[in-house]
């Protein structure tokens, strides 16, 4: 069976990828917690620490033979719950990392100094 390239990033295999980049990455941030820091998954994005006054927001995107940018569907969503989160929480310092396996695009018709992804 030969399955069509459009399909492809729909298959099981693709979620599944995902998934297991998220749960790798939070493991990882879960093994290096300090005592006074809590890891909070599916809280605030895929995962966040929070230390005292901060919370750090990761996103996780495994993306398929993509390439994104800031008007991308899920960076998007990603900085409206950055902005929800600290609108919502204004005695921490709310801050938000992007992490995806997708190479960085070009804005088409962006203001964006000389070019830059």
């Amino acid at each position: 069976m030969r399955i069509p390239s459009d399909q492809l990033a729909r298959q099981a295999a693709a979620s599944l990828g995902g998934h297991l980049f998220q749960a790798i990455r939070a493991a990882t941030e879960w093994s290096h917690l300090g005592d006074d820091a809590r890891l909070l998954i599916e809280v605030a994005e895929d995962y966040a620490v929070l230390v005292r006054d901060a919370l750090d927001m990761t996103q996780t995107k495994h993306e398929f033979g993509a390439s994104v940018t800031l008007r991308s569907d899920g960076i998007r969503k990603a900085l409206s719950g950055l902005i929800a989160f600290q609108d919502a929480n204004p005695n921490l310092r709310v801050s938000l990392a992007y992490l995806t396996t997708a190479q960085p695009g070009r804005e088409n018709g962006s203001a964006v100094p000389n070019g830059a992804t």
